[in-house]
């Protein structure tokens, strides 16, 4: 559900030739990537920091999501302890998001 909406909403947005969604594992062997987007909860976010991480082309972007506000310190420090560097963070409501660069 999460590819098809993605690719949907690149299409409304008129990116979708910029764009790829893919569902996968780590490591993807496709990277690395500029970007990659991370709607995933804090447990798997901190035990996939490392792999994650990897995915990235150097200066590449992290945005994590799906974040519950009370564990985004936990997400940050294991992101800050992979050697990501949290460049920007925001939340909504119980819901907090993170940016990281590599």
């Amino acid at each position: 559900v999460a590819v098809e909406a993605t690719i949907a909403n690149a299409r409304r947005n008129r990116v979708s030739r910029r764009v790829r969604a893919r569902l996968g594992t780590l490591p993807s062997g496709a990277g690395p990537f500029d970007v990659v987007l991370a709607n995933l909860i804090a447990s798997l976010l901190v035990a996939l920091a490392p792999a994650l991480r990897d995915e990235l082309a150097p200066g590449g972007s992290l945005v994590a999501c799906g974040i519950f506000v009370d564990r985004a310190p936990e997400v940050r420090a294991a992101f800050e302890s992979a050697e990501l560097s949290i460049v920007g963070t925001t939340s909504e409501g119980d819901w907090a998001a993170l940016e990281a660069i590599r």
